[in-house]
């Protein structure tokens, strides 16, 4: 270190009084310089960057809470009540998926209904679809498995939710 700074001092020493007047100046310049690059230049750049996204972000932000409110408000809405269970939609449901029921007996919004030697999947699906549009679930099930892979008898229960 000693050496290094008896160094700089020789150095100094050989250079007359302009020349050591514009190598502080040159050296003040590339000190402010480097600060500009390694400190102020990124921060400025990186606050300019920041307000274009705060603008972005706000109005997401509001689109947000416009979709908020229409989505609570949708929320205390209900659908429009779905047709009342008949024997008719249950048959509809079943041809759809290919089966067919052995008995069929409505009894206001429940149905009683009975299949034998149909597939699982079948059965399934057809519920799937009738809670979906006709908002029925299963009350009651009784499903036997046959010996052949996926098939079944079942007895099914099936009640129509009211609208509230």
């Amino acid at each position: 270190m000693d050496k290094l700074k008896a160094s700089w001092e020789n150095f100094w020493q050989a250079r007359t009084a302009q020349e050591q007047k514009v190598l502080t100046i040159g050296g003040i310049f590339v000190a402010i310089a480097l600060i500009y690059s390694v400190l102020l230049g990124p921060a400025l750049e990186g606050r300019v960057r920041v307000e274009k996204q705060m603008k972005v972000l706000t109005q997401q932000v509001a689109q947000l809470r416009e979709l908020a409110k229409e989505a609570q408000a949708l929320a205390g809405r209900n659908g429009p009540p779905p047709a009342p269970m008949n024997q008719e939609m249950i048959n509809t449901a079943l041809s759809q998926r290919g089966m067919k029921a052995d008995s069929v007996t409505v009894v206001g919004d429940q149905v009683k209904l009975q299949l034998s030697n149909v597939q699982f999947s079948g059965v399934l699906g057809m519920l799937d679809d009738m809670q979906k549009n006709a908002r029925v679930t299963v009350f009651d099930a009784n499903i036997t498995s046959l010996p052949e892979a996926g098939k079944i008898n079942a007895a099914l229960t099936l009640r129509q939710q009211k609208s509230e």
